[in-house]
């Protein structure tokens, strides 16, 4: 409508000359009738893009939405990889400890039969005493 008004007021000065207008009102018509096909045609094309940016979108978030996901998961896998190594580590750690215990008690049993040996010299010799009567 706007238009329309611009468009008569520019032919009232042709009017008042008395000279014949530049556009009619005929043509009016028509330029606003293709206007508003072109209005029609700007608005379905502004939907169909607002259609395919939320499509767009739905895939973005769905994207992002995957890689968090597999990032969780992959942080868990390794925060349970961690503590699978930290429970290794101390039965290694125990293990290394019990070695040490069980190397010690060999060598004191060792020394204990090196010393018992030493101390008599006929108790290798496992046969009991003949005891004569």
């Amino acid at each position: 409508m706007y238009l329309l008004m611009i468009f008569l007021k520019k032919n009232q000065r042709f009017m008042s000359d008395g000279g014949k207008p530049d556009v009619t009102a005929k043509d009016c018509m028509e330029m606003l009738k293709e206007l508003n096909v072109t209005n029609q045609r700007l608005e379905k094309h502004m939907n169909m893009t607002d259609q395919v940016m939320l499509v767009l979108f739905g895939f973005t978030v769905g994207a992002l939405t995957a890689i968090g996901a597999e990032n969780m998961s992959n942080k868990q896998e390794s925060s349970k990889t961690a503590d699978e190594v930290t429970k290794t580590k101390d039965q290694l750690e125990r293990g290394m400890s019990l070695l040490k215990r069980t190397e010690a008690s060999i060598a004191e049993l060792k020394e204990l039969v090196r010393s018992g040996a030493a101390e008599s010299p006929g108790s290798e010799d496992k046969t009991p005493p003949s005891s004569s009567t």
